[in-house]
């Protein structure tokens, strides 16, 4: 056979290729599912750590806090719920300034329900900034995916932006089960 460009590289032996190997994905840790969601006029993806899609309003020099829209994915171990993730996350608003939280939301999108809040909160930057949170979870044996859709925006834009970022969550399509 021929020889590997790189000489890091080498063909495994006969015996390598019969030791038992595991991947990733698998069926076992199958990883989050792949999704597609809408790209407004005027936005672009971006690049966030520990986010599966981040994309935000371009910046145009207006000044502003961009609107934006990140997806993440975690898992639990147990009986975990879109509605366990929304009181997680109102624990996680409590320590912010000024926090108000509007919780017990729920949309159906595609087929799948997802649980959510709407939020504010002040920002020593950026001033109040809005958010909508929506959880969606897929249950496997003891593992619960959980997928956290997050839509932010300066306070003084939510009447403009909003609407958007509900255009996107609800354009969000999952390769997978129906969820919980």
């Amino acid at each position: 056979g021929s020889v590997p460009a790189d000489p890091r590289l080498r063909w495994r032996t006969r015996e390598e290729s019969l030791v038992p190997q595991v991947t990733y994905p698998s069926r076992v840790v199958p990883g989050p599912p792949p999704l597609r969601m809408e790209l407004p006029d005027g936005w672009e993806q971006v690049w966030v750590p520990e986010t599966l899609v981040a994309i935000v309003e371009k910046d145009t020099g207006a000044g502003h806090f961009l609107a934006n829209v990140t997806v993440r994915f975690f898992q639990r171990v147990g009986a975990f719920t879109g509605p366990d993730a929304v009181d997680e996350l109102r624990g996680w608003l409590a320590d912010k300034e000024d926090p108000q939280f509007e919780g017990d939301k729920g949309v159906e999108v595609d087929g799948r329900m997802w649980h959510g809040a709407h939020l504010a909160f002040r920002d020593p930057n950026a001033g109040t900034i809005g958010q909508v949170h929506f959880f969606t979870t897929a249950a496997e044996n003891d593992v619960v995916d959980v997928l956290h859709f997050t839509g932010s925006c300066g306070g003084d834009r939510a009447q403009e932006d909003m609407p958007t970022i509900r255009r996107i969550l609800e354009s969000i399509r999952l390769e997978t089960g129906a969820g919980a």
